[in-house]
């Protein structure tokens, strides 16, 4: 992550929330322990590993509508990243808090694969 000054640094970041299903942010959670990173930082670092990779699906998270709990996640994201999200957002009709769980879920996919492999 690059080093900015404070008031440099909100010019370079954007605030986002997002609404994880419970079951999606205790995944995120676990790795965030194991990794020793915030959940922030694992939602950031998901976005930037799935972002040029990414196809847009006509995929709606029913879980999302049907789960009695959900998570407000509020985290930073650098300002290019947003913009990146919001096209593809666009581009996919769809709001840019579905892409961004479309691609957390995707990164998570590679963890769950990892973590079997190394048990």
């Amino acid at each position: 992550m690059v080093a900015y000054e404070q008031s440099e640094w909100f010019e370079h970041n954007v605030y986002r929330s997002v609404h994880f299903p419970k079951s999606l942010d205790d995944k995120l959670r676990k790795i965030a322990v194991r990794e020793q990173k915030s959940v922030g930082q694992v939602v950031r670092d998901a976005l930037q590993s799935q972002v040029n990779s990414y196809e847009p699906t006509n995929k709606t998270f029913d879980d999302i509508n049907k789960s009695k709990t959900i998570v407000l996640r509020t985290i930073y994201i650098p300002r290019t990243l947003d913009e990146e999200l919001r096209r593809f957002a666009f581009r996919a009709e769809k709001p840019k808090c579905d892409v961004i769980i479309e691609l957390v879920r995707a990164e998570l996919k590679k963890y769950d694969k990892a973590w079997k492999y190394n048990q």
